[in-house]
């Protein structure tokens, strides 16, 4: 192949595999195809470097030099996410986020997680009344016995369960119900939310907006001090709308824990990341940590959270 030729190939290449990125970091996300592609914008980089790798084996160097700018670029941003905070000190909660599809799951090993991770606190979505009586029944309330719960049919319930008491408040207004507790650890106040807004597909895609909109609004209003978010946001760290309800405030517990390309959600293969804890800038992240739950579309995050730390 002449080598103007193969150097155009690796251009429409390199362009290509950064479609995702760029829909991420660069385009207007309005519509469900581009907030589609924007969810695979961390394998982005990954791909590109190999496009590099094919253009400096076959000695494309100008070509090679144009790719190489762009996965500089790309890792500048998404390389952050691969390297964890520097150890902190404090209090510690661990804290559970799973998504019980439909409440169809298997509540059984939801609940064995729990007793293994000496989880603290457990977020769940799509609870169903059905599934509030499997947790039950498979004993979750001897090792949370606090809770704060508002089953629905299909995937819009939520609840949680604490291991400590807490007072229900109010919950953000959202499509999907949700859940929030404020609660006391180790002198500690602590208020923790429970977020389940629907997925942006195809007609959802106004709603799962105006539910951002309203999450960024309740955001500005939430009272200083510890908050803790958790639960199926149905948007990427590379989505916009989460960025923005995440501010300067919030922080992904899997970028701070430096768990790099982050996969909890998919119907056969785990790919994009809809499952997140959220920690505040006063907090920081100890352990991360993705648990498989059979029956399940989404795989549960398990975080250790640092409450008040200190160097």
């Amino acid at each position: 192949m002449p080598r103007r030729a193969t150097a155009g190939l690796l251009l429409l290449a390199g362009s290509a595999v950064s479609v995702p990125f760029a829909a991420g970091y660069l385009l207007p996300q309005r519509g469900f195809v581009l907030l589609g592609i924007a969810a695979f914008a961390g394998y982005s980089a990954f791909a590109l470097a190999v496009v590099l790798a094919v253009a400096a084996a076959v000695r494309q160097w100008p070509v090679a030099l144009g790719l190489a700018v762009g996965l500089l670029a790309q890792g500048a941003v998404l390389a952050p996410a691969y390297v964890a905070d520097d150890p902190l000190k404090g209090p510690r909660l661990v804290v559970m986020t799973t998504n019980v599809f439909f409440g169809l799951a298997d509540l059984e090993a939801v609940v064995r997680t729990v007793r293994e991770r000496r989880v603290d606190v457990l977020g769940v979505q799509e609870l169903t009344p059905a599934a509030v009586e499997g947790l039950r029944a498979a004993g979750l309330e001897e090792l949370l016995p606090h809770s704060t719960l508002r089953p629905a049919p299909s995937a819009t319930g939520a609840g949680m369960w604490s291991r400590f008491p807490g007072s229900a408040v109010p919950t953000w207004p959202s499509t999907f119900e949700g859940a929030a507790t404020d609660v006391e650890v180790g002198g500690m106040r602590l208020r923790i939310r429970v977020l389940h807004p629907p997925p942006p597909r195809g007609a959802l895609v106004q709603t799962w907006q105006r539910n951002y909109d309203g999450f960024v609004d309740a955001a500005r209003r939430e009272p200083a001090g510890n908050v803790l978010l958790l639960g199926d946001f149905n948007a990427s760290v590379h989505h916009r709308r989460l960025r923005e309800l995440m501010g300067d405030r919030w922080r992904d517990a899997g970028a701070i824990a430096g768990a790099g390309l982050v996969r909890t959600w998919g119907p056969r293969v785990k790919l994009l990341d809809p499952d997140h804890v959220l920690v505040d800038q006063a907090m920081g992240v100890a352990a991360f940590d993705l648990v498989s739950v059979r029956g399940s579309d989404h795989r549960a995050v398990v975080a250790t959270v640092v409450l008040a730390t200190r160097r």
